[in-house]
């Protein structure tokens, strides 16, 4: 066993100032997002650019054969998570970074030690009782290794590899199990619409559109209050509504909501999802960046409309709509002008059944492949803790 201390070199990363960043350079600085959290691959999805004149010291550029780690973080359990630098990428590495520099260690042996959970147990055992979020490299330099010779590192290296890459292999295939599952759902979605007629309906003729509350949600217990329902609190086609805040709302009845509304974001990432209100719920009105969709004709049923709202027609329309348009251009005079094929209610209510079942079908295979695929990934941490153990 060897201090961490005793088989590296350590640096600190590069500081500087927002106005030194740039949109787009060649002086790229890595930062914590750029290491995935689950596997310790570098991401260079988002990368930060500094001006083209700013001077980047030697050492503060990270080096092949060396690992970059998290050293500061605001969420807790980023703090100490780590890639190896395989390739000579010449960019910098910012300052809530450090740079391990392996010295008679076999650096991806050093890699797997430090992506074990025994050192994830010694960081959190630093941060326990504390609000530590930033490391100094003295908080971990007496961390322990076990250092068999060279040739038995590269040996275990070589395991390692092999054992990881099966169980990344059957993670993946978990989840891909999980997206054609989906994927299924939405062929037979699609399929159900186009093979049915009735009569095309403007929504704006069968329903009243509204925008909903400008006001500010209230911190802490307001049981006399009703909910503020906002984009944020829609999460996989579901509420907590004990997660989500009150609001002092003058006209609790004109935003109030009721069993059988739709509501729709209509800005941001989430623009144009949808979320029927079923089942019991406590009082509650809906923020201005939703739309309301409340409706008017009882030959309409809202769980019919509720799967409508999940084919790709409707995604096409809505797509069509936002083009070119500003802050995504989703608003209440383009989902009332959207058109839908209405048959009769006992059809309704057999298109609704038979998409239920296939829903419940899609929704136990997927959990039980998310199911699979988290067996999966716990099966990495198992492996480089056998690899590891004290």
């Amino acid at each position: 066993m060897v201090r961490l201390g005793d088989v590296c070199e350590f640096r600190r990363g590069l500081t500087y100032a927002k106005a030194d960043e740039v949109e787009h350079s060649s002086k790229i600085v890595l930062r914590s997002n750029n290491i995935d959290l689950e596997t310790g691959l570098l991401d260079f999805s988002e990368l930060k650019y500094l001006r083209e004149d700013f001077q980047i010291p030697d050492d503060k550029r990270i080096v092949p054969h060396s690992l970059l780690m998290c050293m500061a973080n605001g969420s807790k359990p980023h703090l100490g998570k780590v890639a190896l630098i395989e390739d000579d990428l010449n960019y910098a590495f910012g300052g809530f970074m450090g740079l391990i520099l392996p010295n008679g260690i076999v650096p991806k042996y050093l890699f797997f030690a430090l992506a074990s959970p025994s050192f994830k147990q010694c960081i959190n055992q630093l941060q326990s009782g504390a609000n530590i979020n930033n490391l100094k490299f003295s908080d971990i330099e007496d961390y322990s290794i076990p250092l068999p010779p060279l040739a038995v590192q590269r040996e275990i290296v070589e395991r390692l590899e092999r054992e990881l890459a099966d169980a990344d292999s059957l993670a993946a295939n978990f989840k891909r199990i999980a997206e054609l599952a989906d994927a299924e759902f939405k062929a037979e979605l699609d399929e159900t619409f186009m093979q049915l007629g009735g009569k095309t309906v403007r929504l704006e003729d069968k329903c009243k559109i509204s925008y909903g509350y400008t006001g500010e949600a209230v911190s802490g217990p307001q049981e006399d209050l009703p909910k503020y329902l906002r984009i944020t609190d829609i999460q996989n086609n579901t509420v907590e509504w004990e997660r989500v805040p009150a609001c002092k709302c003058p006209n609790y009845e004109k935003f109030r909501l009721l069993q059988g509304d739709i509501v729709f974001a209509r800005t941001g990432a989430t623009t144009g999802k949808s979320y029927l209100l079923q089942g019991d719920f406590p009082r509650a009105v809906y923020a201005s960046y939703l739309i309301r969709l409340r409706i008017q004709d009882t030959s309409i049923d809202p769980y019919f409309l509720k799967y409508y709202f999940g084919t790709s027609k409707y995604w096409e329309a809505i797509e069509s709509g936002m083009a070119g348009a500003a802050q995504g251009g989703f608003n209440s005079t383009k989902l009332g002008a959207l058109t839908v094929a209405i048959p009769s209610r006992d059809e309704q209510r057999k298109t609704v059944a038979q998409l239920n079942a296939a829903s419940e079908q899609c929704e136990k295979l997927k959990t039980a492949a998310m199911h699979g695929a988290t067996r999966a990934e716990t099966l990495r941490a198992a492996i480089l803790s056998e690899a590891f153990s004290p």
